[in-house]
């Protein structure tokens, strides 16, 4: 799923409005819907729309993260050679950095990307994506303990 890039719209404002626009997560046993989206160059250069995706849960527990579904939205939109720049994560939580799977999986397409995410009710953005010194930095200390 893409949307249109939003002309100089932050990445961020770009999934509240898609979210807000009748976005779904399909989160019957949490109940905890996250959503995220992801802002890449493709292979000429080009900045290319967000990519936006959702968490998936099924009765065994190991559904997918929102994260995750974004990254296979995007590879599967703009192909495995697309750049990732910057990834946004939304919960109802008022905190929710990506699980330790999908860092990982952000890490693994681009080291240098930058994470948003909302901590104690703020939006925290965490440059070189999300490793957990990053993470402790952005926090004040308090994360990834």
């Amino acid at each position: 799923m893409s949307a249109g890039s939003g002309s100089g719209e932050s990445l961020v404002a770009q999934l509240l409005r898609w979210v807000d626009s009748g976005a779904r997560a399909h989160a019957p046993y949490s109940h905890h819907p996250v959503f995220a989206a992801l802002r890449l160059v493709g292979i000429t250069g080009e900045l290319l729309p967000p990519v936006f995706g959702c968490n998936i849960e099924n009765a065994s527990y190991v559904g997918c993260c929102a994260e995750r579904t974004a990254l296979a939205n995007a590879m599967t939109v703009a192909g495995a050679d697309a750049r990732l720049l910057e990834v946004a994560v939304l919960t109802p939580a008022p905190s929710g950095a990506p699980c330790g799977t999908c860092r990982q999986a952000i890490h693994e397409r681009s080291s240098d990307v930058t994470v948003a995410f909302r901590w104690d009710g703020s939006w925290v953005r965490c440059p070189g994506g999300c490793g957990t010194a990053g993470l402790r930095q952005q926090a004040g200390g308090t994360m990834g303990r």
